[in-house]
């Protein structure tokens, strides 16, 4: 998505590899990713699925352009931080 933004200025460029409402599949196939764009902001969700779907203290992982991470399983920052 960085790669798409320096080329296109826009995340959500046509010519991106990765378009807004995509599921991509971890290396691992331990996560689905689901992507979000517009043209100056993305969020990624990292849902997890099979074994993983077993650790509840953190749910989905979330990143966006700025780099803010989450989980869905709650805000607090020492959850934030002991879950990535």
């Amino acid at each position: 998505l960085e790669r798409c933004f320096t080329r296109f200025s826009a995340y959500d460029d046509g010519n991106c590899a990765i378009q807004d409402g995509a599921t991509i599949e971890s290396e691992n196939e331990k996560y689905d990713i689901s992507v979000a764009t517009a043209a100056t902001t993305y969020d990624l969700t990292a849902a997890p699925k099979g074994s993983q779907t077993n650790d509840s203290e953190c749910g989905s992982f979330t990143l966006d352009e700025t780099g803010a991470r989450g989980v869905s399983a709650g805000t607090e920052p020492e959850l934030i931080e002991k879950c990535w």
